[in-house]
């Protein structure tokens, strides 16, 4: 029992003890998981996707539950994701596979969704159920993807253009390099892109700063 209260401590449900599963939410049954997993104590604990299909608040408290693991407990966590941004945020160490293969370096935007074809033969790429991406492909199906980072302009206002991929998305992330700036942009999905420190100043762009971000077909890529 004493396990049990530590494990639901943990992961912040002391007081769900004697709750039924049937009036968890979801991000609450899979805190419980985790718990039930802490109570024997492993060594190494073993999460597949521990943040799909719940919301963002609960994807922060998983986050948090990890890192507390981690630092606490001492014990070794292997997750999976397929968000490389959470794999750098909470690993110390990130192996990439593809296929099922070790892969040495991962694209930025490397997406996994399926390519559609629709009445007019257009092809779109859907990475979720609520977003797609005009893509040139002859194939459909499941599918990887990549978009270069500089392939993608950014914009305060929604402009004409040939780039059939236009998105109102908002900065998450700013990093610095040099001189060069990468920002993260949330469209429903996380995306990088890479821009000029000069362009960066004279946007004047901040985080949480609301831009539309551009790119063509063509820059949506096959791995």
């Amino acid at each position: 029992k004493s396990r049990i209260r530590s494990a639901l401590n943990i992961v912040g449900l002391s007081g769900f003890k004697d709750r039924k599963a049937n009036q968890l939410s979801g991000g609450e049954a899979q805190r419980v998981v985790i718990a039930r997993a802490l109570v024997i104590e492993p060594e190494v604990l073993f999460l597949d996707e521990p943040t799909a299909n719940i919301d963002q608040k609960h994807i922060d408290v998983v986050e948090k539950i990890i890192k507390k693991i981690k630092k606490e407990i001492k014990t070794t966590v292997i997750f999976t994701t397929h968000d490389l941004s959470q794999a750098y945020r909470l690993a110390d160490e990130v192996i990439s596979l593809l296929d099922g293969k070790i892969i040495k370096q991962v694209p930025e935007n490397l997406l996994r969704g399926e390519i559609i074809e629709e009445e007019d033969g257009l092809k779109w790429f859907k990475p979720m159920r609520n977003i797609k991406f005009a893509i040139v492909s002859e194939k459909v199906g499941p599918v990887y993807i990549s978009i270069d980072p500089r392939d993608m302009i950014l914009s305060y206002e929604q402009f004409q253009s040939s780039a059939r991929n236009s998105f109102l998305g908002k900065i998450t992330k700013i990093i610095e390099q040099n001189h060069l700036v990468k920002l993260e942009i949330d469209i429903g999905i996380p995306l990088v892109v890479i821009i000029t420190r000069e362009s960066f100043f004279k946007m004047n762009l901040n985080l949480g700063s609301k831009v539309y971000l551009t790119f063509k077909a063509s820059a949506v890529k096959l791995y």
